[in-house]
């Protein structure tokens, strides 16, 4: 925390720079138009858990391609990006000069859908290669390009001020993050800081908790553990012993048990367990192997969710006078 707001203080006041998305201009939505507003957190809730799984989806694809040299799969997303950038160039890059121009023009839906389309494809094409680049700004845009379809389509039938597009835009980067990340309280303090207000927490709050709850009932992970599970597992890491779920037990020494008066290095542990403490009165001691064990000692242990009853049973056995 110290260092963010150190480093935000220096970039401000000595080097002049100004946030890369600013929507300070924003004004509160009224409480009527908040029924819009579940709508946009259920579509970007659906799409994001849509992104998420066509992000897995050609990942898997090119790692199939095991016959194609890695230079002609990199000349893939190559050739496609220079197509686009041909046609389409404002769709090139992390996507901050088109979120701008969402709200200083008013443009159609049609388009806005194509827009979304030609950039969800290129993205996902372009990161499943594995060539170096992130999706964190360009899944910001895809969330802006959603709300300003959702904002133009209130405009003009709803009849709601053209003043609010700006809360749509970023509204739906707002709900998209969430649905992707499944980081809800961070989606809405990173929307928060670039209006620099808190008059939107409760407009936030509502499209946020909408496309979590949505992306959570699709069943959608978090996105960056998912990619990090794929990459342990591409470099022969993941152990999916370590990813299991974990929990902690607490097993009390009897007088008289099988443990007491031993020493921790003598005794036959299950291998699915932790030893994480042991509780002595007041104290709290480290559990290496040259602890002795006397009766009223609480043995804290870590133990696989999978594989709790078996060490219950096992260490209640060895505990028990």
């Amino acid at each position: 925390m110290a260092a963010a707001i150190s480093a935000d203080f220096i970039s401000k006041n000595f080097l002049g720079m100004e946030p890369a998305l600013n929507f300070n201009e924003m004004s509160a939505l009224p409480l009527k138009y908040y029924w819009v507003l579940i709508i946009l957190g259920f579509i970007t809730g659906v799409m994001g858990v849509i992104f998420s799984k066509g992000i897995y989806l050609f990942q898997d694809i090119y790692s199939k391609l095991t016959k194609i040299p890695i230079e002609i799969k990199i000349m893939i997303p190559f050739i496609i990006t220079a197509i686009i950038g041909l046609t389409l160039p404002i769709l090139l890059g992390g996507g901050h000069e088109l979120i701008m121009d969402l709200n200083s023009e008013k443009h159609a839906i049609s388009f806005l859908i194509i827009l979304y389309l030609v950039k969800f494809l290129l993205l996902l094409i372009c990161f499943g290669s594995g060539v170096p680049g992130g999706i964190f700004l360009p899944m910001l845009l895809l969330g802006a390009i959603i709300g300003n379809a959702i904002g133009v389509f209130s405009v003009d039938i709803l009849g709601i001020n053209n003043s609010f597009m700006i809360n749509f835009i970023a509204l739906g980067m707002a709900g998209y993050f969430a649905a992707v990340v499944k980081a809800p309280i961070t989606g809405i303090v990173l929307i928060m800081e670039m209006t620099g207000s808190f008059t939107h927490l409760l407009s936030l709050s509502v499209v946020v908790i909408i496309a979590y709850i949505t992306s959570e009932a699709l069943k959608n992970q978090p996105i960056y553990e998912v990619l990090l599970e794929r990459l342990l597992k591409r470099v022969g890491v993941s152990d999916e012993e370590n990813n299991a779920k974990k929990t902690i037990v607490e097993f009390v020494v009897e007088m008289e048990s099988i443990v007491e008066g031993k020493y921790i290095y003598e005794i036959n542990w299950p291998k699915d367990c932790l030893l994480v403490a042991i509780k002595r009165g007041d104290k709290e001691i480290i559990p290496r192997g040259s602890v002795k064990l006397i009766s009223g000692d609480y043995i804290v242990v870590l133990v696989n969710i999978d594989k709790r009853s078996d060490v219950i049973e096992y260490i209640t056995e060895l505990t028990l006078a």
